[in-house]
């Protein structure tokens, strides 16, 4: 047994389980480091957690990572968050049934009327109808969280109906997090710090500084083709805390396992409550990626064989995953140093499967199938067209043939078009496969006529428009605008420009695009890179916003 700051923990090859092969998961490391530089993996059982590292923290050198070896995680910085608010709330100080605004009196959302309820439990289960955000990680921000909250977040129109409909967004966390400073006035940061501190995981935190070093962080890297390049390093963005920011490794994060796995117990010692380990894990809306077919508060759930309660993060040259199965009582921590992740599921699959199912009485229960199209779609009134809410140029249009329903998707700025036919699973509900993908599709709410507000296929929300492509006035937009993209340190310049067919075109390194009106909002447009939202005073255009939270300044 081994001992790192006051966790015991065992070498993976010490794992007791059936027909476990040591050679053959060795053999899986090594075929998985052709895919990442290296890698960091817990198995954590009631008997103990079992860790292992493998690889190298860079290319640039040779430090090999071990189990105590920090890593971004991401999203995963998600479920911190959400035990943070729900450990308020068995405090009483929170409520996941109040609206925002009992909280934050002051704040608006952009495109609601002051009457409109989002609650907190809308933030925890990504129901509050915002889109995704992405900062500029790469460059220098000294935005608070209270700042993002007052001047970003308050700019993000929501783009799907509330409570309905599954849109995965780091805006919902960072306003979660921002509530939690108000409440208890406390920094989030500090806030969340205890916490974690509180439950075992000291050697989690924000310090990026530090960790680079010091040299305890794994270095992220970009790939292709199975080479790798270093990732920049990455900035301090306090305004994301909440959602994307934290760095940990696999024996701190085994305590989150162990804290779900014992109902909000560890070691005997109770940190939450049963009742809120099971509503957190207790599916809320459905959602339809490959990762799983629920979302509770903070954990995506997978519903169908054995039950699976997960969470990712994947970004900036790193990607981070979270395991468990409650009816086996085991639950995997995987980090890695690299996106390519696809072998992933192959280890974690390889050693999960071969815990036995035991009584637990944790066990929940998944949404059944959606109805078959021969009795639900008939009732169902299409709008012309569906609009993709996460800034692409995309449409996705209903019809109806002979054998069937189909869904055809048409990107705007080229002109392509995909159609796949919709099939009923009786086990996963609707699907399609478009270009070889196949991508799970669920519908939103139906008005008094049975029109249907959006339809979501795979990640994807699309929104109801009447019409696509509304003629614009391009001109105004004409110019050189400067700033930062999500993926680069360095500051870029994009050139529009408007084109014979008075199209807008932009001019990004050396990457010409076309830029799509979108329907239903002034002076934004659908892109490649996102959605972009021109600013302007007094009829001058001085800026523009990339998906709501990159900030370009106009030059010329």
């Amino acid at each position: 047994m081994k001992n790192w700051c006051n966790k015991e923990y065992f070498d993976i090859t010490q794992l007791d389980i059936l027909n476990f092969d040591v050679d053959k998961f060795n053999e899986l490391i090594q075929r998985h480091l052709r895919f990442v530089p290296g890698l960091s993996l817990a198995v954590v059982t009631e008997a103990g957690v079992y860790a292992t590292g493998a690889g190298r923290k860079s290319v640039v050198d040779s430090s090999e990572v071990f189990p105590e070896t920090l890593f971004y995680i991401s999203s995963l910085t998600k479920v911190m968050t959400a035990l943070l608010v729900m450990k308020l709330v068995e405090s009483g100080v929170l409520d996941i049934n109040e609206s925002v605004y009992t909280y934050v009196p002051d704040f608006r959302f952009r495109n609601l009327n002051p009457d409109d309820r989002i609650t907190l439990e809308d933030l925890l289960t990504h129901t509050s109808g915002w889109p995704d955000l992405v900062p500029a990680y790469y460059a220098t921000s000294n935005v608070s969280l209270k700042e993002h909250v007052y001047e970003e977040l308050s700019q993000v129109r929501i783009v799907t109906p509330p409570h309905g409909i599954f849109n995965y967004s780091s805006a919902n966390y960072n306003l979660l997090g921002f509530i939690c400073e108000i409440v208890t006035g406390l920094p989030f940061s500090q806030l969340l710090k205890q916490f974690l501190d509180s439950i075992g995981m000291s050697q989690t935190h924000y310090n990026y500084q530090e960790a680079y070093t010091l040299k305890t962080m794994a270095m992220g890297h970009n790939a292709e083709l199975r080479s790798f390049s270093l990732s920049p390093h990455i900035q301090d963005h306090p305004g994301f805390y909440p959602s994307t920011q934290l760095l940990s490794n696999v024996l701190d994060l085994s305590q989150i396992v162990r804290l779900f796995l014992g109902e909000g117990q560890i070691n005997g010692q109770s940190y939450l409550n049963p009742v809120t380990i099971q509503k957190m894990m207790t599916p809320k809306v459905r959602v339809y990626t490959n990762r799983g077919d629920c979302y509770g508060m903070g954990l995506c759930l997978k519903t169908r064989r054995d039950p699976i309660v997960l969470h990712e993060g994947i970004g900036l040259g790193s990607f981070s995953r979270m395991y468990l199965i409650p009816q086996r009582k085991v639950g995997v921590v995987l980090l890695a140093n690299s996106q390519l992740y696809g072998l992933t599921s192959k280890i974690t699959h390889y050693l999960l499967d071969k815990f036995p199912i035991v009584s637990n009485p944790m066990i929940y229960r998944g949404f059944s199938p959606l109805d078959s199209p021969s009795e639900s779609l008939e009732h169902h009134q299409f709008a012309p067209y569906y609009f993709a809410t996460n800034g692409q140029p995309v449409a996705a249009q209903m019809s109806k043939s002979d054998d069937g329903w189909y869904i055809t998707l048409r990107d705007l700025s080229t002109g392509e078009t995909n159609e796949g036919k919709l099939i009923n699973n009786e086990h996963n509900g609707f699907y399609t496969v478009i270009n070889a993908l196949q991508r799970k599709v669920g519908f939103g709410t139906r008005d008094h006529n049975g029109l249907v507000s959006s339809l979501v296929i795979g990640t994807i929300a699309y929104t109801q428009v009447d019409g696509l492509c509304p003629k614009v006035l391009s001109e105004g937009y004409k110019g050189s605008y400067v700033g930062f993209l999500e993926d680069s340190c360095q500051e870029m310049t994009i050139h529009f420009s408007v084109n014979p067919q008075e199209e807008l075109i932009a001019a990004l390194s050396k990457d010409n695009f076309k830029l799509v009106p979108i329907p239903y909002l002034k002076h934004t447009f659908a892109s490649k890179i996102g959605r972009v939202e021109f600013l302007a005073q007094d009829g001058v255009v001085y800026g523009l916003r990339i998906s709501d939270v990159l900030r370009f300044e106009k030059i010329a």
